[in-house]
């Protein structure tokens, strides 16, 4: 194999790896959002709850 093409299959290899890295990361965020927005849902049904608690025994 001559220089050349090794140093292109080089570049492309690297080129790889940080898409797969970009795309790992990009997938780990998404998650971490996933898991944030799950959290924000059970708050606000909680003080949902807690506000229609507060509602109802007062009237």
């Amino acid at each position: 194999m001559s220089r050349k093409k090794s140093f292109v299959l080089a570049e492309t290899l690297i080129a790889l790896s940080i898409a797969t890295l970009a795309i790992f990361f990009l997938l780990d965020l998404q998650s971490q959002q996933r898991q944030q927005i799950t959290r924000l849902k059970i708050q606000i049904n909680r003080q949902r709850t807690q506000l229609e608690t507060k509602f109802y025994a007062q009237k």
